[in-house]
Protein backbone atom coordinates (compact mmCIF):
# COMPACT_ATOMS: atom_id res chain seq x y z
CA UNK A 1 0.00 0.00 0.00
CA UNK A 2 1.46 3.31 -0.76
CA UNK A 3 0.18 6.90 0.26
CA UNK A 4 -1.63 7.30 -3.11
CA UNK A 5 -3.48 4.68 -1.80
CA UNK A 6 -4.58 5.04 1.31
CA UNK A 7 -5.79 8.86 -0.06
CA UNK A 8 -7.95 6.86 -2.14
CA UNK A 9 -8.97 5.09 0.25
CA UNK A 10 -10.20 8.09 2.38
CA UNK A 11 -13.96 7.35 2.99
CA UNK A 12 -13.10 4.28 4.65
CA UNK A 13 -10.43 4.80 7.15
CA UNK A 14 -11.16 5.44 10.97
CA UNK A 15 -10.21 9.01 10.38
CA UNK A 16 -11.07 11.68 8.69
CA UNK A 17 -9.82 13.57 5.11
CA UNK A 18 -8.27 16.03 6.89
CA UNK A 19 -6.93 13.96 9.44
CA UNK A 20 -5.59 12.03 6.75
CA UNK A 21 -4.22 15.01 4.54
CA UNK A 22 -2.49 15.86 8.13
CA UNK A 23 -0.61 12.36 7.98
CA UNK A 24 0.47 12.54 4.03
CA UNK A 25 1.19 15.98 4.29
CA UNK A 26 3.45 15.49 7.55
CA UNK A 27 5.36 12.96 4.91
CA UNK A 28 5.85 15.08 2.15
CA UNK A 29 7.30 17.97 3.89
CA UNK A 30 9.86 15.71 5.95
CA UNK A 31 10.88 13.58 2.55
CA UNK A 32 13.82 15.79 1.89
CA UNK A 33 15.64 14.94 5.25
CA UNK A 34 17.84 12.31 5.41
CA UNK A 35 16.36 8.85 7.12
CA UNK A 36 16.99 9.29 10.58
CA UNK A 37 15.76 12.75 10.32
CA UNK A 38 12.70 11.65 8.40
CA UNK A 39 11.70 9.38 11.35
CA UNK A 40 12.20 11.34 13.80
CA UNK A 41 10.34 14.26 12.15
CA UNK A 42 7.26 12.85 11.12
CA UNK A 43 6.95 10.51 14.00
CA UNK A 44 3.73 10.91 14.17
CA UNK A 45 2.73 10.53 10.60
CA UNK A 46 4.41 7.08 10.97
CA UNK A 47 2.20 6.50 14.36
CA UNK A 48 -1.32 7.27 12.24
CA UNK A 49 -0.28 5.02 9.19
CA UNK A 50 -0.39 2.59 11.60
CA UNK A 51 -2.99 3.78 13.61
CA UNK A 52 -4.97 3.47 10.19
CA UNK A 53 -3.85 0.28 8.74
CA UNK A 54 -5.67 -2.79 8.75
CA UNK A 55 -4.77 -5.56 11.31
CA UNK A 56 -3.11 -7.89 8.81
CA UNK A 57 -0.65 -4.89 7.67
CA UNK A 58 0.24 -3.15 10.97
CA UNK A 59 3.51 -3.40 11.20
CA UNK A 60 6.92 -1.78 10.55
CA UNK A 61 7.88 -3.16 7.47
CA UNK A 62 4.45 -2.03 5.81
CA UNK A 63 4.12 1.56 8.01
CA UNK A 64 7.36 1.85 6.38
CA UNK A 65 6.35 1.04 2.73
CA UNK A 66 3.67 3.02 3.05
CA UNK A 67 5.34 6.09 3.84
CA UNK A 68 8.04 5.34 1.28
CA UNK A 69 11.24 4.19 3.37
CA UNK A 70 12.68 0.92 3.71
CA UNK A 71 12.27 0.04 7.41
CA UNK A 72 14.64 -3.04 7.39
CA UNK A 73 17.42 -0.63 6.64
CA UNK A 74 16.28 1.73 9.69
CA UNK A 75 14.93 -0.48 12.07
CA UNK A 76 16.46 0.78 15.21
CA UNK A 77 15.22 3.90 14.75
CA UNK A 78 11.76 2.95 13.02
CA UNK A 79 11.21 0.84 16.47
CA UNK A 80 12.14 3.52 18.48
CA UNK A 81 9.89 5.99 16.70
CA UNK A 82 6.77 4.08 16.48
CA UNK A 83 7.23 2.07 19.87
CA UNK A 84 8.36 5.62 21.33
CA UNK A 85 11.17 4.91 22.94
CA UNK A 86 14.67 6.37 23.78
CA UNK A 87 14.65 10.10 22.32
CA UNK A 88 10.83 9.86 22.20
CA UNK A 89 9.78 8.05 25.66
CA UNK A 90 7.27 9.03 27.01
CA UNK A 91 4.90 9.86 23.93
CA UNK A 92 2.17 7.59 23.14
CA UNK A 93 3.36 4.84 20.63
CA UNK A 94 2.15 3.81 17.43
CA UNK A 95 -0.60 0.92 19.36
CA UNK A 96 -1.35 3.90 21.90
CA UNK A 97 -2.28 6.00 18.77
CA UNK A 98 -4.55 3.19 17.27
CA UNK A 99 -5.80 2.63 20.37
CA UNK A 100 -6.98 6.13 20.35
CA UNK A 101 -8.40 6.69 16.99
CA UNK A 102 -10.17 3.33 17.64
CA UNK A 103 -11.85 4.52 20.31
CA UNK A 104 -13.10 7.58 18.34
CA UNK A 105 -14.32 5.12 15.49
CA UNK A 106 -16.20 3.91 18.01
CA UNK A 107 -18.15 6.92 19.21
CA UNK A 108 -15.45 7.33 22.27
CA UNK A 109 -14.83 11.27 22.89
CA UNK A 110 -11.24 12.13 21.88
CA UNK A 111 -10.20 13.51 25.36
CA UNK A 112 -12.37 10.81 27.37
CA UNK A 113 -10.25 8.13 25.23
CA UNK A 114 -7.06 9.84 26.00
CA UNK A 115 -7.66 9.75 29.21
CA UNK A 116 -8.37 6.40 29.50
CA UNK A 117 -5.31 5.70 27.38
CA UNK A 118 -2.98 7.84 29.43
CA UNK A 119 -1.81 9.94 27.02
CA UNK A 120 -0.57 13.66 28.62
CA UNK A 121 -2.92 15.99 27.93
CA UNK A 122 -0.82 18.55 25.50
CA UNK A 123 0.18 15.41 23.65
CA UNK A 124 -3.80 14.46 23.57
CA UNK A 125 -4.41 17.55 22.17
CA UNK A 126 -1.86 17.58 19.73
CA UNK A 127 -2.82 13.80 18.19
CA UNK A 128 -6.13 15.39 18.52
CA UNK A 129 -5.54 18.85 15.85
CA UNK A 130 -3.21 16.12 14.45
CA UNK A 131 -5.25 13.59 13.25
CA UNK A 132 -8.79 15.98 13.15
CA UNK A 133 -10.40 13.64 16.24
CA UNK A 134 -12.81 15.69 16.87
CA UNK A 135 -14.54 16.16 13.62
CA UNK A 136 -14.45 12.33 13.14
CA UNK A 137 -15.66 11.51 16.27
CA UNK A 138 -18.90 13.82 15.51
CA UNK A 139 -19.30 12.22 12.04
CA UNK A 140 -19.48 9.01 13.54
CA UNK A 141 -21.51 10.16 16.25
CA UNK A 142 -23.88 11.50 13.79
CA UNK A 143 -23.94 8.17 11.68
CA UNK A 144 -25.50 6.10 14.75
CA UNK A 145 -27.78 8.37 15.70
CA UNK A 146 -29.22 8.33 11.87
CA UNK A 147 -28.87 4.46 12.39
CA UNK A 148 -30.89 4.73 15.75
CA UNK A 149 -33.62 6.72 13.94
CA UNK A 150 -33.90 5.31 11.03
CA UNK A 151 -34.46 1.89 13.03
CA UNK A 152 -37.72 3.75 14.90
CA UNK A 153 -34.80 3.56 18.29
CA UNK A 154 -34.70 6.45 20.32
CA UNK A 155 -32.76 7.46 23.64
CA UNK A 156 -32.86 4.18 25.41
CA UNK A 157 -31.39 2.78 22.31
CA UNK A 158 -28.69 5.13 21.60
CA UNK A 159 -28.01 5.17 25.17
CA UNK A 160 -26.94 1.62 25.15
CA UNK A 161 -24.74 1.96 21.90
CA UNK A 162 -22.60 4.35 23.13
CA UNK A 163 -22.58 3.19 26.99
CA UNK A 164 -24.24 6.61 28.70
CA UNK A 165 -26.90 7.48 30.45
CA UNK A 166 -30.50 7.96 29.19
CA UNK A 167 -30.35 11.78 30.10
CA UNK A 168 -26.86 12.38 27.80
CA UNK A 169 -28.36 10.00 24.94
CA UNK A 170 -31.53 12.45 25.41
CA UNK A 171 -29.44 15.38 24.67
CA UNK A 172 -27.44 13.94 22.10
CA UNK A 173 -30.24 12.48 20.50
CA UNK A 174 -32.48 15.28 20.32
CA UNK A 175 -30.80 18.41 20.84
CA UNK A 176 -28.06 17.61 18.79
CA UNK A 177 -28.29 14.51 16.72
CA UNK A 178 -31.23 15.74 15.38
CA UNK A 179 -31.18 19.35 15.06
CA UNK A 180 -27.82 18.46 13.07
CA UNK A 181 -29.14 16.04 10.64
CA UNK A 182 -31.96 18.27 9.41
CA UNK A 183 -29.07 21.30 9.18
CA UNK A 184 -27.34 18.90 6.75
CA UNK A 185 -30.68 17.72 5.08
CA UNK A 186 -30.54 14.46 5.86
CA UNK A 187 -33.87 12.11 6.40
CA UNK A 188 -35.72 12.90 9.91
CA UNK A 189 -37.67 9.94 11.37
CA UNK A 190 -41.83 11.82 11.37
CA UNK A 191 -43.25 11.57 14.44
CA UNK A 192 -39.70 11.81 16.52
CA UNK A 193 -39.89 14.68 19.11
CA UNK A 194 -38.11 18.10 17.40
CA UNK A 195 -39.21 17.45 13.96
Amino acid sequence: MTLDELARNAGVLPISEDGLRSIIEDLQDAQDLEPKEFIAEARYALRGIGAILPPERFDVVNIGAVAGITAVLHWPEMLEALNATGDFEGEASCTTVRQLVGLVDDCVRPDVAAKFLHIEDDEAALLEAFLDLQSHWTRRLLDRVEVVLADGGGAKQLGEQLGIDNKRAQRKLWRWGLKTLKRQGRRVIPGHPGR
